[in-house]
């Protein structure tokens, strides 16, 4: 992969492949007025359900979503997932239900990518510097 570069692409998910050693993602998007599928790849089913939450029906078909990866080298449509945001209109899950990572919508807002972070663990940065993070923190990127 090429981790010197970022792409962000904007589609819609075609298949969602909950195997060991990698989860793997494929996603549609128009590319030249074509549609190509890309191939992601991301971390293992123990690293997602662990640090991230992810239960095996996180993402299926349909599912729009905005996505940065590192291509492959070789600029065929594979790469490795780097950020991942949903892009379709739903709502957070419960405030109990809380993440490490929190949890994150985004939406399109005249033409820029707004992401929406709620429920946070309580705990502090990884590096026991800075501010505490916790289920009342909220925030916004534009």
């Amino acid at each position: 992969m090429d981790e010197n570069t970022v792409l962000s692409l904007d589609g819609k998910v075609t298949e969602f492949s909950w195997k060991q050693p990698h989860v793997y993602l494929f996603v549609e998007v128009i590319e030249d007025d074509k549609p190509v599928v890309w191939s992601i790849q991301l971390p293992g089913i123990n690293s997602l359900v662990r640090n991230r939450g992810w239960p095996k029906d996180t993402l299926v078909p349909g599912d729009e979503v905005f996505v940065r990866v590192n291509p492959a080298e070789d600029r065929r449509p594979y790469s490795k997932l780097q950020s991942i945001q949903r892009v379709d209109g739903r709502s957070h899950p419960d405030p109990a239900e809380t993440y490490a990572t929190g949890h994150s919508m985004s939406h399109w807002e005249d033409g820029t990518l707004v992401v929406d972070t709620r429920n946070l663990d309580d705990h502090r940065s990884p590096y026991q510097i800075g501010v505490p993070s916790g289920s009342q923190k909220h925030v916004v990127e534009k």
